[in-house]
């Protein structure tokens, strides 16, 4: 179970009771095995191999605004690798991340 849950913690318990309420069962009372699953999402390596990067290359592309405007070919080049790391980064979260309908925190 540890490969399928692999960014969650999650914890399994079984509650044994002796009987269970139905109100559509023809006895009211009966003999019940249940059992709770309780999961909480790692979320911290998200946030380092994703987040953190992402806000350290928006912030360097954002100090050539500080710069001369006599230098626009390094202003250039920095804006543009800034954005192509950017653009792997994300590709590369998208890879390892699970196919989902809808749309996640690192697609927007």
């Amino acid at each position: 179970m540890d490969d399928y849950l692999a960014n969650y913690n999650y914890k399994f318990t079984k509650l044994l009771n002796n009987s269970c309420f139905c109100d559509q069962c023809y006895e009211d009372y009966f003999p019940c095995v249940g059992s709770t699953l309780w999961l909480k999402r790692r979320y911290m390596i998200h946030i380092l191999s994703a987040y953190v990067p992402s806000a350290l290359f928006v912030a360097v592309a954002w100090m050539s605004i500080v710069w001369p405007a006599d230098v626009i070919p390094g202003r250039t080049v920095l804006v543009i690798t800034s954005l192509l790391t950017q653009c792997s980064v994300y590709f590369n979260v998208v890879l390892k991340s699970p196919e989902t309908s809808y749309i996640k925190a690192v697609d927007v």
